[in-house]
């Protein structure tokens, strides 16, 4: 496991805890808060190792925090940062992540009819 993995899993979960003590929120809003804000600081980080020459967050690294609930931060990051959206093997894994996650969304929305 890497260290960015470490990292942003712990940022996660401390983002989500206090979003979930602070605010009352839901456990599993305040998760999806804190990966999504971890999510978004990995490809940041990511951009700027890029720019600067510095140890760079690996692929596979960002793709899991995008399966673990990430997805909708890292699309904003990669439009806002325009960071990852050129490399056809990263597209094409991010969109199939976020297929499965939608795919399981209408899954999980149609059998609680």
């Amino acid at each position: 496991m890497t260290t960015f993995t470490v990292l942003g899993a712990c940022l996660a979960l401390v983002a989500g805890a206090a979003s979930s003590h602070w605010t009352g929120m839901p456990v599993l809003l305040a998760y999806l808060v804190g990966v999504n804000l971890a999510t978004f600081g990995l490809y940041a980080y990511d951009k700027s190792g890029a720019k600067l020459g510095l140890l760079r967050v690996p692929e596979n690294t960002l793709h899991l925090f995008a399966l673990a609930g990430g997805t909708p931060s890292a699309l904003m990051a990669q439009g806002l940062l325009r960071h990852k959206t050129v490399k056809r093997k990263f597209r094409i894994i991010f969109w199939a992540v976020a297929a499965i996650q939608i795919a399981l969304l209408a899954w999980l929305l149609w059998s609680w009819r």
